[in-house]
């Protein structure tokens, strides 16, 4: 099973990109951070997410927001220029939440949070 869970803040706007598919791809830089006895744990994660799901978070989330996302992990594998082979862990995204956490900055012309988001795309309020 691979699957998991995150309450993160992002660390950036959210990156929109058109496939070719005519779908969007939005990337995500997410901060969690793990409090314990004495101690601070922060952990960062590049995410993406696909389609409706997308087009959702680049339309109500900004850097500093909360965010609740639920995913897989992939593992990215390339070559890079001096001929090394790097990889790295992405998350992608299936579905997520909106918080009470985060900024809370809005302007004007954009419309409140929905509650959450279905596995379909569509909304609940």
């Amino acid at each position: 099973m691979n699957s998991v869970t995150l309450l993160a803040n992002l660390c950036a706007d959210p990156e929109v990109r058109a496939l070719p598919s005519g779908d969007n791809l939005v990337k995500l830089r997410l901060a969690h951070s793990r409090k314990g006895k004495g101690d601070e744990e922060t952990l960062f994660l590049d995410a993406a997410a696909f389609g409706k799901t997308a087009d959702t978070i680049a339309r109500f989330f900004r850097k500093g927001d909360q965010i609740l996302v639920q995913g897989r992990l992939k593992l990215d594998r390339w070559e890079s220029r001096e001929g090394q082979q790097r990889s790295k862990i992405t998350m992608v995204v299936g579905t997520f939440s909106f918080t009470r956490g985060g900024t809370g900055e809005r302007t004007q012309q954009q419309p409140e949070r929905p509650a959450a988001q279905r596995r379909d795309g569509s909304l609940t309020f």
